[in-house]
C-alpha cells in the first residue's frame, strides 16, 4: 500500500485494465495522508475536553437517531445498540418508524415490539424503555428518507429548547455538549462502540468534527480492520451524490474529508444537529440528500472526517435483498398513525417570527 506517512495511506485507485478504460490519466496508486494543521489562533476550534479521558466519557449521553422504512431489521439494530456500549444507560434512541398500518407481515411488526419479544424479554426491567422513543409514521404516507431525518432532527431541537421542562421533555434533555449519532435502521455496533467513537472524536482535536462515511459491511463487525473506507467519491446528476468510497489504511487519526458526508453513520456533538439540521423540505429526495448536507455542515464552519477505525457496520445485504424497504413513495390513504407533528411547532414559530421581522 505505499509508505505510511504522518498519519497513513489513502487509495487512489487500482490500476486496472477495467479503471484505465474509466480513468485513462489515473491517479492511480496510493498518496500520504497528510496532517491537517491550522494555525494556533484560528481552527480547529477546540476547547470542550471534558469527556476527552477515557474515565470522563462513560456518562456523556448519546442521542442514536433512526430513520426506518419497514424494515425487519430494526429490533436487532436496536439490540446491538444497546447491547455493545460499555454504558447502555446513556444511549437514548428515537426512532422514526415507518410501517404499514394493520399488516402482519414481519416488516411492520414494529422495532420496539419485536426487540423485547425476539431479543430482550427484560427490556422493561433494563429500562429502556425510558430509553427509547418511536414515533409511528403509515409508510403510505411516507416522503422519502430525508424527511424521515428531518424529523429527528426536529425530535433534537424538541428536547433541547424545552430540556428544563420535565413536563415537556419528549425522550431525555438534549445538551450542546451530548453526542448525536445518525445511523440506518440495519446496523452493527463494535463491542463499547460508544467510548470509541468519543476517543475517535477527540482524536481529531476539532469542537466542529462530523465523523461520517459509508459504512463497512457488517461481516467486519469486531473485527478491527486496518483498512477503513475513506468517502471521497461524488457525481452530478440533478445535484450533488456521493458515489463511492476509496479506502485508506494505517490511518492513526480521524481523515478530514470536508463535506463528502454519509447518511449512514454522522457522529458529533449535538449542537450540529442543532446547527445544521436535516432539511425538512427535501419530500421525496434521495440522491442529493447527502450532498445538501455535507454543503451545509461545511457552510456552517463543521469539519466532516472518514472514522479511523470501523465501529459500526451496515447489513447491505439482508437489507438490500429485501424488496419491502424498496416501497416508500406517497401513495395516498389515510394516516393512522402520527399525523400531529408536534415537534416542528418550535421550529416552524420561529421561522414566522424570523420571516416577520426579517431576521
Amino acid at each position: 500500500m505505499g509508505k505510511q506517512g504522518p498519519y497513513g495511506t489513502t487509495l487512489l485507485g487500482r490500476d486496472t485494465p477495467q479503471n484505465r478504460k474509466l480513468f485513462p490519466d489515473g491517479p492511480f496508486g496510493t498518496i500520504d495522508v497528510a496532517a491537517s494543521e491550522c494555525a494556533l489562533d484560528r481552527c480547529p476550534h477546540y476547547h470542550y475536553k471534558d469527556d476527552a479521558a477515557p474515565d470522563k466519557s462513560l456518562e456523556t449521553p448519546i442521542h442514536l437517531l433512526i430513520a426506518s422504512f419497514r424494515d425487519q431489521l430494526c429490533p436487532r439494530t436496536l439490540h446491538n445498540a444497546f447491547k455493545r456500549a460499555q454504558n447502555p444507560k446513556r444511549i437514548f434512541i428515537r426512532i422514526i418508524e415507518q410501517t404499514q398500518a394493520d399488516s402482519d407481515m414481519i416488516d411492520d411488526a414494529g422495532c420496539w415490539d419485536r426487540y423485547c419479544k425476539d431479543y430482550n424479554p427484560n427490556c422493561i426491567k433494563d429500562g429502556h424503555d425510558k430509553q427509547t422513543q418511536t414515533i409511528h409514521v403509515d409508510s403510505s404516507k411516507s416522503k422519502g428518507p430525508t424527511d424521515a431525518r428531518s424529523k429527528l432532527s426536529a425530535m433534537i431541537h424538541y428536547d433541547y429548547v424545552h430540556a428544563t421542562d420535565p413536563d415537556k421533555v419528549g425522550l431525555h434533555p438534549v445538551n450542546v455538549n451530548d453526542f448525536c449519532l445518525q445511523t440506518d435502521s440495519h446496523m452493527d455496533f463494535s463491542d463499547d462502540y460508544d467510548t470509541g467513537l468519543i476517543a475517535m472524536f477527540h482524536r481529531t482535536e476539532n469542537d466542529y468534527a462530523v465523523l461520517s462515511t459509508y459504512v463497512t459491511d457488517i461481516e467486519f463487525n469486531n473485527k478491527d480492520p486496518k483498512v477503513v473506507p475513506n468517502l471521497c467519491m461524488v457525481e452530478f446528476t440533478s445535484s450533488i451524490r456521493n458515489w463511492g468510497t476509496k479506502q485508506c489504511t494505517k490511518l492513526v487519526r480521524p481523515k478530514m474529508t470536508n463535506a463528502m458526508w454519509g447518511a449512514g453513520l454522522s457522529f458529533h456533538r449535538c449542537h450540529a444537529e442543532l446547527n445544521v439540521p436535516v432539511d425538512p423540505y427535501l419530500d421525496e429526495v434521495f440522491d442529493g440528500e447527502e450532498g445538501s448536507r455535507g454543503l451545509r455542515f461545511f457552510t456552517h464552519g463543521y469539519d466532516v472526517y472518514a472514522p479511523d477505525k470501523v465501529l459500526v457496520t451496515h447489513d447491505y445485504h439482508t437489507h438490500q435483498g429485501n424488496p419491502i424497504v424498496h416501497t416508500w413513495g406517497r401513495h395516498g390513504g389515510e394516516n393512522k398513525h402520527e399525523d400531529r407533528w408536534v415537534w416542528n411547532r418550535d421550529i416552524e414559530e420561529a421561522r414566522t417570527r424570523g420571516i416577520e421581522t426579517g431576521v
